[in-house]
This record gives C-alpha cells, sequence and structure tokens, in this order.
C-alpha cells in the first residue's frame, strides 16, 4: 500500500478513537491504542502501526504493518498458509521494535510512539558505521526495521547484552518488503 503523505491516512482515522495522532518535534506518529473488531478493516489502518511523517507531512518512517499470528484470525488458519512457498524463518527476539528517521536532519531511533526512552536507548547501541548504513537506507528511501534487546529492557526473555538485530528492510513510501537475499 503506498503512502506519501499523512492526508493519505487521516480520513481512515478520523473520529475513530482505536487511533491516536501524536505531534511531536518535527515529526508526527500514527498508531493504533486498542483494537475493534473493525480496526484493521482497511489497507491504510493496517499501516498505522507507528508510521512517522515530518513537518511537511511526507512519510519519513515505516515500521511493521499489522499483522497476526498463525490461527488469530480467519484469513491466518495454518490450512491456508501455503508451506510449499518459500519462506524466511528467523528467530523471535523478544525486544522492543525501533526503526529510523531522519528528524532536524539528526538520525534517530523510534518505537511505535516515537522517539521514546527505550529508543534513545537504543541509540547508544548505533556505530559510525551503523549510523552511515541507516542512513543511506533511509535517504535511499527504505526503512530498517530493528529489535532492541538488552538486560534493562526485558519483556519476558533476559539477554545478557544490548544488541540491535536487523528484522526487515522496507520501502518507505510503497511499503513493499526487501527480500533477504536482496540485501
Amino acid at each position: 500500500m503506498r503512502i506519501e503523505h499523512i492526508d493519505e491516512v487521516l480520513p481512515h482515522i478520523q473520529g475513530r478513537p482505536d487511533f491516536v495522532v501524536a505531534r511531536r518535534d518535527g515529526y508526527t506518529v500514527v498508531d493504533y491504542t486498542f483494537t475493534q473488531p473493525d480496526t484493521f478493516d482497511h489497507p491504510v489502518r493496517l499501516e498505522c502501526r507507528g508510521i512517522k511523517f515530518g513537518t511537511d507531512g511526507r512519510v519519513i518512517g515505516r515500521p511493521f504493518h499489522k499483522f497476526y499470528n498463525i490461527s488469530e484470525k480467519a484469513h491466518t488458519q495454518p490450512h491456508l498458509i501455503d508451506l510449499l512457498q518459500p519462506h524466511l524463518l528467523m528467530e523471535k527476539v523478544d525486544g522492543s521494535m525501533v526503526h529510523p528517521c531522519i528528524v532536524h536532519d539528526k538520525l534517530v531511533l523510534m518505537t511505535r510512539m516515537g522517539h521514546t526512552d527505550v529508543a534513545k536507548a537504543a541509540e547508544k547501541m548505533i556505530t559510525p558505521e551503523l549510523y552511515r548504513g541507516l542512513r543511506e537506507q533511509l535517504e535511499a528511501g527504505v526503512t530498517p526495521i530493528l529489535e532492541y534487546t538488552a538486560p534493562t529492557n526485558r519483556i519476558i526473555i533476559r539477554y545478557e547484552r544490548p544488541q540491535l538485530t536487523l528484522l526487515a528492510l522496507r520501502q518507505t513510501i510503497s511499503g513493499a518488503y526487501i527480500p533477504f537475499y536482496h540485501v
């Protein structure tokens, strides 16, 4: 689903208590806060999972769309998954999803709700080389999506050391995921 500007999103969530538009210093976050039976009945609303827009309204960061676990919805039942097709299997990492954005000409990490304390802690993991790589991806129109794990960021699993793990690369405007074999 192609999204270039916040004006393409706002009509689909207007008046809905299950979504929030949070204006921050230099960017705006659109996210869902709770789910109702029809929360994700429109493809645009599936994208409202922490999508970020700059002060000009253009999309600047595109984390994962809303997705469901196997068996969670009618369309995710096990018998509907074609296991004969290629799949990428990854270890489930138990941390906080973060992604970079450029705000005030500076690269910052963000969680779904923005430049939070968890995102700021994850930024401490960014080396100069990683900073350059993340910035190059953003400037090329790609949002890297990472998972931040650390002893101080325990969700359920305890990790011995802080780490950033690349989960996905996503075209910021088109929303297409870039297969890892293209990386």
